[in-house]
């Protein structure tokens, strides 16, 4: 993404704030965008195709910015990227080394006989001091404050340079060149880590240790599909089935033959456009009998609410705290599946009253896009919306594409923790999207009866902290 051409027309409407994305970047791209963007903001000829090499990249896009919603927004890497990068970085490299702000710092070496040699480092209100080898007598020369300095002053590509250096030799003893250079090192990491350690308290607040859920009832199976032509009959005693609203909406003369309360979940994308069309679908649905519905994000769950209908949270709300369980509790929120990211060991020590469940199969969702990477520029043409990528493992991550407003990435294996005690949790959700009637029946026996599901699969973080 690159608004480089667009950034004074942005400025002219009012933005008042630009922000360059330079996560894991190298120095040099951080360098070529700052400068890029300055001279564009002064009005200066700026070099695009300097920045273009050092970002590794076939180009940019601005299809967010200009609504060019269509495959030339994504990039990727070829061959002829990654070596385009060896003729500029000298170049940009000049940008910001001559721009390094050395820390001025104090030093002091002492010298006892029969004691470590002592090295203290100050800068910036810090002071570290590390011991090192013993100081020895000399064969010839005692230690001279002039060698002492020299070899201390040597801090290289540290963010030091020596402003001052005080000696204490008084028993007129030696040490070696290695000896310095290595107090040197030591204490040049131990004062870098001391000037840069974050640990100013921003807001203090109390914690309570928060008492474990304990559920009050035997736990449930819901079952969530991404079309009715997976129903069948084995699911009918599930506590609900979740459907996509718009599906339901298709097949509401079919509806009527489900036993289980249906849930009807919500786009996890809605754009303001959109708003007054899900608003209509919501009192569609409400005539037909169904008062549940499945959010992903706050602002569906104020739609329904005002709606009417109860309301349940999907993995979306990214839940992961007791305190996020009681915001959404007092907000309303009958119940709400835990985001996915969380191990056991975190949903057991999960507090809270509100009742909670988890995923046990699916292929998880890993990316919401607005433009669908399989897009041509001619457009969608004849495309069912059930499509894959292929990654250079040759490994297919499927893409599900809904009602043409955006497009979600699957993960390439499922889920399964079916087989695995769950406890601490209300419900658990099968995640359906692409199986077929037989695929979904197959998958949701061997929940019931704890078996393991042949094939490749995934624990997920179930087993292992995120974090």
């Amino acid at each position: 993404m690159s608004y480089l051409d667009s950034i004074n027309a942005l400025r002219s409407i009012g933005v008042d704030s630009f922000k360059i994305e330079g996560r894991m970047k190298r120095p040099e791209y951080v360098a070529a965008a700052v400068t890029c963007l300055n001279k564009a903001l002064n009005g200066e000829q700026y070099d695009k195709n300097t920045l273009r090499s050092v970002f590794s990249r076939n180009g940019f896009t601005d299809g967010y910015l200009k609504g060019k919603r269509d495959a030339s927004m994504f990039g990727f890497r070829g061959k002829e990227d990654v070596t385009s990068a060896t003729g500029v970085l000298k170049e940009l490299e000049a940008l910001y080394k001559n721009d390094i702000r050395p820390v001025e710092t104090v030093a002091s070496l002492t010298l006892h006989r029969g004691k470590p040699a002592m090295l203290t480092l100050e800068a910036h209100g810090e002071s570290v001091c590390v011991s090192g080898d013993i100081a020895e007598e000399p064969r010839n020369a005692p230690l001279s404050e002039e060698i002492a300095v020299r070899n201390i002053s040597k801090l290289g590509d540290t963010p030091f340079t020596l402003l001052g250096f005080n000696f204490e030799n008084r028993h007129g003893l030696t040490l070696s060149a290695s000896s310095i250079n290595a107090l040197r090192r030591e204490a040049c990491r131990q004062l870098e880590e001391a000037l840069t350690r974050n640990d100013r308290t921003i807001h203090k607040a109390s914690v309570t240790e928060a008492t474990p859920y304990i559920p009050q009832e035997k736990q449930k199976y819901r079952i969530r599909l991404q079309s009715f032509t997976q129903y069948t009959d084995c699911f009918k005693n599930a506590e609900f089935i979740i459907l996509p609203i718009e599906e339901i909406l298709k097949c509401k003369d079919k509806i009527s033959s489900v036993e289980s309360p249906i849930i009807a979940e919500l786009p996890a994308l809605i754009y303001p456009n959109s708003e007054t069309k899900i608003i209509d679908m919501l009192n569609k649905i409400k005539a037909c009998g169904i008062n549940h519905t499945a959010c992903g994000n706050i602002g569906s769950f104020k739609m329904c609410k005002d709606t009417g209908f109860t309301v349940h949270g999907t993995h979306a709300l990214n839940i992961t705290n007791t305190p996020a369980l009681d915001f959404y509790e007092k907000e309303g929120l009958n119940d709400t599946t835990l985001s996915f990211e969380l191990s056991e060991k975190a949903i057991k020590g999960l507090g809270g009253a509100i009742k909670r469940g988890a995923y046990v199969y699916g292929y998880l969702p890993l990316m919401l896009m607005r433009a669908c990477p399989q897009k041509s520029t001619s457009g969608c043409g004849n495309c069912s919306g059930f499509t894959h990528l292929t990654d250079r493992k040759n490994i297919q991550f499927p893409l599900i594409c809904h009602n043409r407003e955006y497009t979600t990435l699957h993960n390439s294996v499922p889920l399964y923790i079916g087989d695995k005690n769950l406890p601490n949790l209300d419900f658990v959700t099968l995640y359906f999207t692409t199986e077929s009637t037989e695929e979904c029946e197959q998958i949701f026996r061997n929940c019931l009866l704890k078996k393991k599901l042949d094939g490749r699969k995934t624990n997920g973080l179930f087993s292992r902290e995120l974090l």
